[in-house]
């Protein structure tokens, strides 16, 4: 008699855990799974309502669904559904790939629908090829009405099912910025927003759009202080020149919007913070019209407080610590000129540097292991290799 193999006992153990699963009462078998679940979210991270939930949720539904087929009545019902499948990968992308696997998997449904009809009698016995052949009389039936149907039919204002649109490389102002997460903004030429002058228009040299300042650094994520709001208001002095406007944002499922440098009062259904960013008082779901005025700053916190200068510059712990050796050695150099440390650092970044939109994966040490691999930088990283 042979030993059982690494697989037999792996299978004998399943066989196992599963029959004794069978015999736990119900509200036991609930709570295990309900805890799966949770188990599964919480892997995940953070699950937002959206074309990636909605599609996941829908292939969860039918594979669940297939443990329960017990008549080949319910083995329609699941081929039936199954047809809404293909085309929810359609709301992600419409390439040429997921139009062939559509196709495939279309053709594989309607397949196995003639063959349940087969076996309820309904229709005689019939080779691959002639099942074939009907499937695609009946696709050239329906291609007439789908076609109908798009140029007749009015277009959807509004995302399928009411869900939000996909978040992911789409313009918005967030609170958080990833490293090499929204490199895809940078080759998305998709308006963001427009703007109407309403007299006077600013000269190009004074089109600072103000948005979120993001000063917390943690190695791989840029947010926004989250005691900004309680901060007194900076000192700003402004000019006397006054620009009246109109902004016609697009939706972007966030709060934030951006106005002219600088704002004198947030326009009605949304609020200005103590560093004059502007949100919205609901999330820009929709297309969305903002009356604003704006006047030129002279003057702009010429001086940070302690607390701020000490945020603004703090840094995680043995973080590139090839790059804090260069910095204090330029800070040992210039003392306590901040301006010339400064200086030093943007004539070498604008002289030297190299920016590629393939990034490296993400890591602590992306400057570091940039620099020890001679690779040029990435406009999320932006790293120089050569003084490495």
């Amino acid at each position: 008699m042979t030993e059982p193999n690494t697989l037999d006992r792996h299978a004998h153990a399943w066989t196992l855990a599963s029959a004794g699963l069978a015999l736990l009462p119900m509200p036991v078998r609930l709570l295990l799974v309900l805890l799966m679940l949770g188990a599964i979210v919480w892997q995940m991270g953070a699950v937002r309502p959206g074309r990636n939930t909605g599609c996941a949720l829908l292939a969860a539904m039918l594979a669940i669904k297939s443990s329960e087929m017990r008549t080949l009545r319910d083995a329609r019902s699941l081929l039936g559904f199954a047809l809404f499948a293909p085309f929810s990968a359609f709301l992600l992308d419409q390439g040429p790939l997921t139009t062939t696997l559509a196709l495939l998997a279309g053709t594989s449904a309607l397949l196995a629908l003639q063959r349940l009809a087969q076996a309820e009698g309904r229709s005689t016995a019939s080779t691959l090829p002639q099942q074939l052949r009907g499937i695609g009389r009946l696709l050239a039936l329906g291609l007439p009405l789908a076609l109908a149907a798009f140029w007749l039919f009015p277009r959807l204002s509004t995302p399928l099912w009411g869900l939000p649109e996909r978040s992911v490389g789409k313009p918005g102002l967030s609170e958080s910025m990833d490293m090499g997460q929204w490199l895809d903004l940078m080759a998305d030429d998709s308006p963001a927003l427009r703007v109407t002058f309403f007299g006077p228009a600013p000269a190009p040299d004074q089109r600072y759009w103000r948005g979120p300042v993001l000063t917390h650094f943690d190695g791989q994520r840029w947010e926004r202080d989250p005691d900004s709001e309680r901060m007194p208001p900076p000192q700003v002095s402004r000019s006397a020149t006054r620009w009246d406007y109109q902004i016609d944002a697009e939706p972007t499922d966030r709060r934030l919007l951006v106005a002219l440098d600088l704002p004198t009062a947030a326009p009605e259904g949304s609020r200005l913070d103590a560093d004059y960013t502007l949100s919205s008082d609901r999330t820009l779901a929709s297309l969305s019209r903002w009356r604003l005025q704006s006047s030129a700053p002279t003057q702009f916190a010429p001086a940070l407080s302690l607390l701020q200068r000490r945020q603004a510059l703090q840094l995680p712990p043995g973080l590139n610590p090839r790059t804090a050796a260069l910095a204090q050695q330029w800070r040992q150099q210039a003392g306590a000129d901040d301006a010339a440390i400064v200086k030093r650092a943007m004539d070498w970044i604008h002289a030297e540097f190299a920016y590629t939109l393939e990034t490296p994966p993400r890591s602590a040490m992306a400057w570091t292991s940039s620099c020890s691999n001679r690779r040029p930088g990435s406009a999320s990283t932006s790293v120089r290799p050569s003084w490495c």
